[in-house]
């Protein structure tokens, strides 16, 4: 398929019929596909009013190697709705119980670009374990839709045509590794949903690292563990590694939780009870940014990054540091609910939240870890916020060291855990 610099093309064009442009690898049970599609100049084409591309599925594996500066281009033009199930440019990689599908985007100038009407990919999908690496400057692109339509990418997903339906849960990986590396979903201004779900309802996880990067359009959301009973996980690692989210990220946290009307705009399908299991790990000078980061349930924030935005901790957990460490809110800080925010406390060193805005906790708890209760220093400053510090006397206090109290410091911009007078001893 597709080598030596030439351009092989699937195209349906027909306007009289419903047409699809479909190229499927590891169809049925047993069986196997791979594709290589290497070299600058090497093309391959699908198009159609409906376009698809299924990497694994039915049971089946299959591998496609996208390399050396070739592109994949899948594009689908809006007709009138022929299709029960799909239209528009849609991407499968491992679909169907059993299944599994691998798709590897690597190099400088290599391009897998999916537009059109309906834009999407599915990674891992109704039972299938599906992977996306995109490497050393590769790059992942959605683009386009219309007015009405939706825009997006799913790992860990089941397929549900109707309500008496059996979810089979699927768990999708994607890895965005290198500088020059990115994924980019960019949706046209009138496109009514542009999301990126990591775990919906089965299991999904995102690692963005060694200065690869993340890139959601303007009105976007990143749904981490959405759904009861699903897993879903963000890492962002290493220098120059970014996510970007124009709108909120949002792990554990179903619409009910969040009066964000963007929120309730870009996830209008999801109503259970309450979210999955959700992390998101930033570390090493990787960096989280989205105007909004909601945390709620069974969600940990956890590292020693930076997060970018008004973080709202509505009941999930934030654990500052890699270890010992300090995670920095370029932003507000809200806690309310059930909200915790766990610091560990050493003789050495500690966490510590900095908060370049306002921190206000109006509800939930502050959970002290004292790791080496010898030799507590007399102060310890554990958050530190420039647009000052609000305690409501509600929040507790939980694991406060003997002879220690929690206190209001520096013109209110520093919480400090402060010796009372009593040795700390074991």
């Amino acid at each position: 398929l597709a080598s030596d610099g030439v351009a092989d093309r699937i195209t349906t064009t027909n306007p009289e019929h419903w047409s699809a442009a479909e190229l499927a690898l590891g169809r049925n049970l047993g069986s196997r596909g791979e594709a290589t599609i290497d070299g600058a100049g090497t093309r391959l084409e699908l198009s159609g009013h409906e376009t698809l591309l299924r990497i694994g599925q039915g049971g089946g594996e299959a591998r496609v190697s996208l390399t050396g500066g070739a592109t994949i281009a899948l594009t689908s033009v809006k007709e009138a709705e022929r299709s029960a199930y799909y239209t528009g440019a849609n991407v499968f990689v491992g679909r169907d119980a059993g299944s599994e599908g691998v798709l590897t985007i690597s190099g400088p100038g290599t391009v897998f670009g999916i537009d059109g009407t309906d834009p999407g990919m599915d990674i891992g999908r109704r039972g299938a374990y599906g992977l996306v690496e995109i490497r050393d400057g590769g790059l992942l692109s959605l683009t386009g839709g219309t007015a009405g339509t939706v825009l997006n990418v799913n790992l860990g997903d089941p397929l549900a045509r109707g309500a008496t339906e059996t979810f089979s849960y699927g768990s999708g990986t994607m890895i965005v590794a290198g500088r020059g590396s990115r994924v980019v979903l960019d949706a046209a201004p009138d496109v009514n949903v542009t999301s990126l779900n990591l775990g919906r309802y089965g299991s999904g996880r995102l690692t963005i690292e060694d200065g690869g990067v993340g890139s959601l359009a303007e009105r976007s959301g990143v749904g981490i563990a959405s759904t009861e009973g699903s897993y879903g996980a963000l890492v962002v690692r290493g220098e120059g590694s970014l996510l970007s989210a124009g709108g909120f990220v949002a792990a554990g946290v179903m619409r009910s939780d969040s009066d964000s009307p963007l929120f309730e705009t870009l996830l209008p399908w999801t109503r259970p009870a309450s979210g999955g299991t959700a992390q998101i790990l930033v570390e090493d000078g990787g960096r989280s940014a989205a105007p909004e980061l909601f945390l709620n349930g069974a969600a940990l924030l956890e590292g020693d990054g930076t997060i970018e935005g008004i973080v709202r901790n509505l009941g999930g957990i934030v654990d500052p540091g890699k270890g010992i460490g300090e995670l920095l809110v370029s932003g507000d800080y809200w806690q309310s609910g059930a909200g915790v925010l766990r610091l560990d406390l050493s003789a050495a060193a500690s966490d510590m939240l900095r908060v370049t805005g306002a921190a206000q906790f109006d509800a939930g708890v502050i959970d002290l870890d004292v790791v080496s209760p010898v030799g507590l220093p007399a102060s310890i400053v554990i958050a530190r916020a420039a647009g000052g510090i609000v305690l409501a006397p509600g929040v507790q206090v939980r694991d406060l060291p003997t002879g220690y109290r929690l206190e209001l410091t520096e013109g209110g911009t520093s919480l400090v855990v402060t010796n009372s007078g009593t040795t700390q001893t074991d």
